[in-house]
């Protein structure tokens, strides 16, 4: 598997900040290819979800930091097969932001 879309970036902070004086988490992903700064040391998890009408999986892998009740700073990303993509990536990213939005968006 090669990782496609290497990184999916979501950030939910409600009235959460991160004082200047904290020092930050550096997360470097030489498979997802990305480097993102948290608050603290993100906890990983890892699920292969099947692809829809396929025998294939694909591999989310995801790195969370709760702040509070009220916040949290996460960066995921998708490893999927070779071959599986549409042939726009603005059409993938579009599916996972539409897919985690949920039917109440």
């Amino acid at each position: 598997m090669r990782p496609i879309v290497a990184s999916v970036l979501m950030m939910f902070a409600f009235s959460v900040a991160v004082a200047d004086d904290v020092k930050a988490f550096e997360l470097k992903s030489e498979k997802g290819r990305f480097t993102a700064k948290f608050p603290s040391k993100p906890t990983e998890s890892k699920q292969e979800v099947p692809l829809t009408g396929t025998d294939k999986k694909i591999l989310v892998v995801n790195n969370v930091v709760e702040v509070g009740t009220s916040a949290a700073y996460i960066v995921a990303y998708n490893d999927y097969p070779e071959g599986v993509l549409a042939p726009k990536a603005q059409d993938v990213l579009a599916g996972v932001r539409d897919g985690n939005m949920g039917a109440e968006g």
